[in-house]
């Protein structure tokens, strides 16, 4: 069993418990995911099974797009509903300050991860440290915001009032963090309310399965798992019929083994297929001493066949 699941996680249990769900209803033991949600978020989760858990990375580095409520008036200690009010302040903003300055976020910048997360640091997940009353410093992280509007907000925005707002964003940036700083860009305490993940990468939750259809799918013995290959949105690239050896034994090739219909830039990923149209794996286009190759960067295919 190789693939990729477009899996539906409801608010609630953690992306890890989700995993360990789907590990046991498919009794394979090669899973894991690409992108966590909190426990509270719903939304797209990518699950990879067998094979595919091996391009996780890559999903993991793709755009990401959620829907957000921002409830104005207060902030929490964990930047959501869940945490603790630590400041509530009465006022009101306007639908066009908030759109001037949610623009003011499109872009690169440095983002400082919550403490209510799982990053890392000391060897200490910093949600851990949090339970325990610890907040540390935290380094920023360079993150990209590519769109941010407004889906539903009042003319006059008052405090306790909640606007829904979808983002498109790298990977590594907490949306309840950016509620946060908008809110305090704004002069008015805000936190994020719900969060949904609508799509990661090419993945889009209107063909997204809850945990029981996967159940049924596999009751009734239907596909539901996603080729590794449909689930990347690379470049594709066809190998010539007389490289199938080089291809097996995860050789290096020349420009001239391959052909290609888009052009290719310096480090650019592609995905490998062979002439009888079988994906091999994820290549790397790279330019060495004027010489144009494709270097293997992960072989999917069963080597030595």
């Amino acid at each position: 069993m190789d693939g990729i699941v477009n899996l539906l996680k409801p608010p609630g249990p953690t992306s890890h418990d989700m995993v360990q769900k789907m590990r046991r209803l498919t009794k394979q033991k090669r899973i894991g995911h690409a992108g966590t949600l909190d426990p509270g978020a719903s939304g797209v989760l990518v699950i990879g099974i067998g094979k595919g858990t091996r391009i996780l990375e890559y999903l993991l580095d793709q755009k990401k797009t959620y829907i957000t409520e921002v409830v104005f008036g207060s902030s929490t200690t964990t930047a959501d509903a869940y945490g603790e009010v630590i400041e509530s302040k009465k006022g009101s903003i306007t639908k066009k300050q908030l759109e001037k300055v949610i623009n003011e976020f499109i872009g690169q910048l440095e983002q400082i991860p919550p403490m209510a997360s799982a990053v890392k640091i000391g060897g200490r997940k910093l949600y851990e440290l949090l339970r325990e009353g610890q907040v540390i410093d935290r380094k920023p992280r360079q993150i990209e915001i590519y769109s941010l509007k407004i889906i539903q907000a009042p003319d006059i925005i008052y405090a306790g009032d909640r606007v829904v707002m979808e983002a498109q964003v790298s990977k590594g940036t907490y949306i309840r963090t950016l509620c946060q700083d908008i809110g305090e860009r704004l002069g008015l305490p805000a936190h994020m309310g719900f969060l949904l993940r609508t799509a990661s990468g090419g993945l889009n939750i209107n063909n997204s399965l809850l945990l029981e259809e996967v159940c049924n799918k596999l009751n009734k013995k239907e596909e539901f798992l996603i080729p590794p290959d449909q689930a990347l949105n690379f470049s594709r690239v066809f190998a010539r019929e007389d490289k199938e050896k080089a291809l097996r034994n995860g050789q290096t090739l020349n420009v001239d083994d391959v052909t290609f219909s888009t052009q290719l830039n310096q480090d650019e990923l592609v995905r490998l297929y062979s002439a009888s149209n079988e994906f091999v794996g994820i290549y790397r286009f790279l330019v060495q001493d004027d010489k144009p190759i494709l270097k293997p960067e992960k072989v999917l295919f069963d080597v030595g066949r």
